[in-house]
């Protein structure tokens, strides 16, 4: 294809970003961080939902079993891409996320740090995750509130067979 790319992806969870470094082991152009998104650098506490998908850095999410968390490492994603991605304005970046109620901190931030408009497609859920997180639920207007005056329009994407998205169909409408 002669396409120049790199890929960064962030798993919270040891055991998963280990599987998935494995998975992509064989491909020089992608990373995968063992990394919480957050609004700072600092260790905290990943709880295991109780079906094992859903882990969350926040305690009150449903369907968290609070006695049963493994720490990690939690980063600032806007600063991380300050620290690590020299050519991140002038790059076509997509960012797709499912990060279980951690999307205000990142959007906050992405705009405060005035980086949201180098980003060329938001894929994930605005709709699901904060209203899931008994300490967020009072932001969830503020955080709608943010992607709209911030026109942040994103587009839906997940691993589910009643999600059934293209990522391939959505680039390619980038460069129709």
């Amino acid at each position: 294809l002669g396409v120049d790319y790199e890929v960064h992806g962030f798993e919270a969870h040891p055991i998963y970003a280990d599987r998935i470094a494995d998975r992509f082991s064989d491909n020089p152009n992608v990373h995968i961080h063992n990394r919480a998104i957050s609004d700072k650098y600092e260790t905290v506490k990943l709880y295991i939902e109780r079906t094992g998908h859903g882990n969350s850095i926040y305690p009150t999410k449903v369907n968290i079993d609070i006695n049963n968390y493994v720490e990690t490492k939690a980063i600032s994603f806007a600063e991380w891409i300050e620290d690590n991605i020299l050519d991140f304005k002038e790059s076509h970046n997509i960012l797709r996320f499912n990060i279980e109620g951690a999307e205000l901190p990142l959007f906050k931030q992405l705009v405060e740090k005035n980086m949201a408009k180098h980003f060329d497609v938001f894929l994930g859920s605005i709709h699901h995750d904060i209203p899931k997180v008994e300490e967020l639920k009072p932001y969830y207007n503020y955080y709608i509130n943010l992607l709209a005056e911030n026109n942040i329009k994103v587009k839906p994407y997940c691993f589910t067979l009643d999600c059934n998205v293209s990522l391939t169909k959505i680039v390619s409408e980038l460069y129709e």
